[in-house]
């Protein structure tokens, strides 16, 4: 049934024409049987008026409407029939010699037009034709008492709607399609409607495009992984996506990372936060391609562990930005990275001095890598350890090694299909790491889309999960302004409104973030202000109201006064604050630009005709892609202090001695105060 629906809601526009034509074939075939037996176009038009009766209920319940004339039906036709063939049976039985022994029910005969000579198949008959129409006017009545007191297109809380409201099939056709993720067209599903249709948005569908970002806010326990997160990596391999997905337990990984390497043919990586011995690697130093960028990483890395002091932050800055232009262009390969830059830092200072004021004569740093060094050594033991303060917890442990080498380039993500898991624990602050990935990420990509042309071969769809613990990423406003054009997708998911004002506060960029995603969706909230901002997008709408009057003044007045209705139209929110605070666990409310708000039911990912291919595939571990390989770090050797006790050397023969000239010594030592 499920790929019959899916088959019929791939045709598009072509569905009503396909529907019209099988109708029409039905008919000629079954046209000798409806001829025998007109009773079936009798229940068949009453079950169809049924059905028409529960739109906008779920599946389950409009059939069980649509099999109301029937069952009622056959139900009062048999009383009938029983009753009468229950008298006959007495007479019978009463005078045997002058009441005739009554004649067997023949039920098909109920449905026949052929004159009845059986007092018995004659009341069957004219039960059933009752019993179809009492069916009809309880279906009537069950499908408004179902639909009362709810939201859904043309209803606001069981008023009927007159203008505004909740967006029904007709007022998103343009931009949305309707039926489950298919290879090629998984788009960005939504969730289903009150019918039950699953509908998902198509960025490129529609005269005026618009882009895929989609901004999800939900509450602990809302089911986000389970209706959300899953269902997008579902629709972005269905249409061929690259996926970064944010995954907090590393969940989405053991259910979905075989069924993405072996069934749809992805190159899986994981960086993986919680067990580094299981993770592929990336040097954010490496990463680096000139000054600038190390400028710009080594400011992340500092305010992404928090801004204290201008002035001290400042210096915290540059003396990491000198440690780390220091090994990223003087020592070998094998020691280019952060942790070795915190090993140069505990150098003794002079010792760190002379080598760096001899990697810059020897041309290995640039200028502005020894005037920012120059500067920072009025308080450089303030900064130093402000410093180590501050990004110890990026260098500690088996995270050193993680951020040691790089086993993929970022541009590739835009090359070939790519499954990108961050696997994030549950405790610990690791934005100093998530910034900076993040932001090359995005910068490598949009480098990859101006070298291809203006957009990437491959787009990419980001699934950010717990958003707020990435990190604030910057010019994110930017990243998805031009998103859409170059060819990636952020799709941020948030617990509350407030993560993304705390996050991007400054000069209001999170109303920004917010205003770049024209997908706006709310699984649930347990918070008011989140409440209160996104029924403001809901709008208003204008409903038919019905109210009563009548007068109680004595007691008896409320037995034989008869309720005055009047009717009238009323102008009132589509959903208050409470209502969103209140709304059913398996509901959601979303927010297409330039359209009305969609009342929806989440979508869950077992829903999907391709859960059952990944149930077959087995249970995925990190180790499965990346192998297990020891945490050891590569440090620079310990420099030789000035003034340290020499190592004894070797006596030589009289003839081999030679004095060392005075000049020689003076040589030395101007070179080591660097005059």
């Amino acid at each position: 049934m499920r790929r019959i629906r899916t088959a019929f809601d791939s045709l598009g526009p072509w569905r009503a024409p396909a529907l019209f034509l099988a109708g029409a074939a039905l008919l000629l075939a079954l046209a000798p049987l409806l001829r025998a037996l007109p009773g079936l176009p009798l229940l068949a038009g009453t079950c169809g008026l049924a059905w028409l009766c529960g739109r906008g209920l779920r599946p389950d319940r409009r059939v069980a409407l649509a099999a109301l004339p029937v069952l009622c039906g056959f139900l009062l036709a048999w009383l009938a029939a029983s009753t009468v063939h229950s008298f006959q049976a007495a007479a019978h039985n009463w005078k045997p010699h002058k009441s005739p022994e009554p004649p067997p029910v023949v039920w098909s005969s109920w449905l026949s037009a052929r004159p009845l000579s059986n007092p018995v198949n004659r009341a069957g008959r004219g039960g059933l034709w009752a019993g179809a129409f009492a069916g009809l006017l309880a279906a009537a009545w069950a499908g408004k008492r179902l639909g009362a007191a709810r939201h859904g297109p043309g209803v606001v809380r069981g008023m009927e709607v007159v203008e505004g409201g909740w967006a029904s099939d007709a007022d998103v056709a343009s931009h949305c399609e309707f039926g489950p993720p298919v290879r090629g067209r998984g788009l960005i599903p939504l969730g289903k409607m009150p019918d039950g249709r699953i509908v998902r948005l198509d960025p490129e569908k529609g005269t005026i495009k618009i882009a895929g970002h989609m901004l999800a806010v939900g509450a602990t326990g809302t089911g986000k992984s389970y209706t959300l997160v899953r269902v997008d990596i579902i629709a972005g391999a269905m249409d061929g996506h690259s996926l970064v997905v944010t995954d907090p337990k590393g969940e989405l990984l053991r259910d979905m990372g075989a069924w993405l390497a072996q069934g749809e043919g992805y190159r899986v990586l994981v960086f993986n936060l919680i067990d580094p011995s299981r993770s592929h690697w990336w040097n954010p130093l490496l990463e680096c391609r000139g000054w600038d960028e190390i400028v710009d990483l080594t400011d992340w890395l500092i305010t992404a562990a928090g801004d204290d002091h201008a002035f001290f932050s400042g210096g915290e800055k540059n003396v990491f930005l000198a440690a780390a232009a220091y090994v990223r262009w003087a020592l070998e390969e094998k020691h280019r990275h952060l942790r070795a830059a915190l090993s140069f830092l505990s150098w003794p200072q002079e010792a760190a001095d002379a080598a760096y004021r001899e990697a810059f004569r020897s041309g290995k740093v640039p200028r502005d890598a020894i005037e920012t060094w120059n500067g920072a050594q009025g308080h450089y033991d303030n900064y130093v350890e402000g410093v180590r303060n501050k990004v110890r917890n990026l260098v500690k442990g088996p995270l050193a090694a993680l951020t040691s080498r790089s086993d993929f380039d970022l541009r590739t993500l835009g090359e070939t299909r790519t499954a990108l898991f961050l696997l994030l624990p549950e405790e610990g602050d690791y934005r100093s790491i998530l910034v900076p990935f993040y932001t090359f990420m995005f910068r490598r990509l949009r480098e990859k889309a101006e070298a291809d042309g203006g957009r990437l071969k491959v787009p990419v769809r980001f699934i950010m999960d717990e958003f707020a613990n990435i990190g604030k990423i910057p010019d994110i406003d930017k990243l998805f302004s031009l998103g859409r054009g170059r060819g990636y997708y952020g799709h941020i998911i948030l617990q509350n409104i407030g993560q993304l004002k705390g996050l991007y506060s400054r000069d209001r960029m999170w109303n920004a973030v917010a205003g770049n995603c024209p997908i706006k969706l709310c699984l649930s909230t347990d918070d008011l202000d989140t409440a209160r901002w996104f029924t403001a997008f809901l709008g208003g709408a204008r409903v038919r109201k019905i109210s009563e009057r009548r007068d109680v003044t004595h007691p008896w007045d409320r037995l034989l006064e008869v309720p005055r209705k009047t009717e009238s139209t009323a102008d009132v929110e589509v959903m208050h604050d409470w209502e969103l605070l209140q709304l059913p666990e398996m509901d959601c409310v979303c927010v297409l630009r330039g359209k009305k708000p969609l009342y929806l039911e989440k979508l869950s990912w077992t829903e999907l005709p391709q859960h059952r291919e990944i149930e077959r595939h087995p249970k995925a571990k990190p180790e499965d892609f990346t192998g297990v390989r020891e945490c050891r770090v590569e440090l620079p050797p310990w420099p030789e202090e000035p003034g340290a006790p020499q190592e004894p050397k070797r006596k030589r023969s009289k003839k081999a001695a030679q004095p060392e000239p005075e000049d020689d010594l003076g040589e030395l030592a101007a070179e080591e105060l660097g005059i």
